[in-house]
């Protein structure tokens, strides 16, 4: 996961708006603390947050070796979402068919 978890350690300290963004170490931390996450958090003063920065540093990502992606997530293009975009049902509609 180079582009949001790697390299972990400047993922975990970002230090500008566009690294945050691309972290997400520190967009699970800011989420988890402040239960929402917008463009507030890309500030300077919410880089620095030492709260949130301490919990993302305790943040680790790994891939999980049975995940269904890309079948069953966005940009896949499996069949159910090829289906539901021909039938003017939408993406997201289908998706919580799918999972019910």
């Amino acid at each position: 996961m180079p582009i949001v978890a790697e390299p972990a350690a400047s993922k975990v300290n970002p230090t500008s708006e566009y690294e945050a963004k691309f972290s997400a170490q520190f967009v699970v931390a800011t989420f988890l603390i402040k239960g929402a996450f917008g463009l507030t958090d890309l500030m300077p003063a919410a880089l620095k947050d030492s709260v949130v920065l301490d919990l993302a540093r305790r943040i680790t990502c790994a891939i999980d070796p049975v995940t269904a992606f890309p079948a069953y997530f966005s940009g896949g293009g499996s069949p159910s979402r090829t289906a539901a975009a021909s039938s003017g049902t939408s993406a997201s509609t289908a998706a919580q068919a799918r999972v019910r």
